[in-house]
């Protein structure tokens, strides 16, 4: 089967005319996919891509190789736009102050038993990358044993691990915070974090986000351990883009989505971050990078990448959502998911002005 595809994308690609490979539009895009699929065909299966409006209208969207519309896949780091709406939730009810200390809702996190800034942190830094938590490495125990629950993971995060800078000063790229906050999500639900999630999320929104993308665990991961389709992230990250509201279903208000995008890095030092966000000078609001900025400083593209390669982005100057499905390596497919970013948005820019 392998060498099946290899040689279809092969063919492909030799007989594609060169005049088409340069048009512009929705033609581009495809290319770029397909020569993606190419050019690593013992990584990537399939690809799907949806671009889409804010309203829900589909602008373009299409399957590649062995991927569908039932095809699911995990999310590793876009998980962590997905948690932050379910968050939101909990703000929206009254029954989470995102601006309240950590031992408000957790007695582990109380100052004398952790110290007074370990106490203080709030879920919005946890959520915003600012917790003062260290960069979180592929050894630690708290967010890779599946075998424990969320809070037993979240007990050891109290006692054991200690702070790498004051709560509100360091942008440090961490899934501690978040982890924190999935177990304060679950105190105050009385819910494990999957039942939680499923109540505040997928029966409202008719969605099948599960948190079982690396293995099945008890300990879930609010920042890194979702997994979903096409379908059902395009559904959460239109409701984002829209203010709050897709297929005529609220789940958050136009102010809080708003204040979701709101970046909170701005002029802080620098801690452990991702190479390429380093480079780009991103910042990072609530769950999700600042990728662009405008004359104002005003965040005008926003992302949610996973390390597999999953890219979900808004771009709210052009009016548009994007997504670039794919389950490979994402450290290793960066320049050709630019490339096919990059496609897009021409596509998107070059049939607005057609419609003018």
């Amino acid at each position: 089967m392998l060498m099946i595809r290899f040689a279809i994308l092969l063919l492909y690609v030799v007989l594609t005319p060169a005049c088409q490979a340069r048009q512009p539009g929705w033609n581009e895009v495809d290319r770029q996919v397909r020569r993606m699929l190419f050019s690593h065909p013992f990584m990537l299966d399939g690809a799907s891509v949806y671009v889409g409006r804010p309203d829900g209208s589909v602008i373009y969207e299409k399957h590649y190789g062995e991927y569908d519309e039932t095809t699911r896949v995990p999310l590793a780091s876009a998980s962590k736009l997905v948690s932050a709406v379910a968050v939101m939730r909990l703000v929206e009810s009254g029954d989470l102050d995102p601006e309240a200390p950590v031992s408000t809702y957790l007695p582990e996190f109380a100052s004398e038993e952790v110290g007074h800034e370990k106490s203080e942190m709030t879920i919005e830094q946890m959520y915003s990358m600012t917790s003062g938590f260290p960069g979180s490495g592929v050894r630690s125990k708290a967010l890779r044993d599946r075998s424990i629950t969320l809070q037993e993971a979240v007990e050891h995060i109290a006692c054991c691990v200690d702070l790498a800078s004051e709560p509100g000063t360091v942008f440090t790229y961490t899934g501690y915070g978040m982890h924190v906050a999935g177990r304060v999500c679950e105190v105050l639900s009385g819910q494990a974090y999957d039942e939680f999630f499923d109540t505040q999320i997928n029966e409202p929104l008719g969605t099948n986000f599960t948190w079982d993308g690396l293995g099945e665990t008890t300990n879930f991961r609010p920042a890194g351990g979702g997994a979903a389709s096409l379908a059902d992230y395009t559904k959460l990250l239109t409701l984002v883009a829209s203010g709050g509201e897709t297929q005529d279903v609220r789940l958050l208000t136009q102010e809080s989505t708003d204040w979701m995008m709101t970046e909170r890095t701005i002029d802080l030092k620098a801690g452990s971050l991702p190479r390429d966000a380093e480079r780009a000078r991103a910042g990072y609001a609530f769950g999700m990078w600042v990728e662009k900025r405008d004359e104002q400083g005003q965040p005008t593209v926003v992302s949610s990448p996973g390390a597999f390669g999953f890219t979900p982005w808004i771009d709210l100057e052009d009016d548009y959502v994007g997504i670039i499905m794919i389950k490979g390596v994402r450290q290793r497919l960066l320049s050709d998911i630019d490339s096919i970013r990059e496609a897009i948005d021409q596509a998107v820019n070059f049939e607005a002005a057609t419609d003018r």
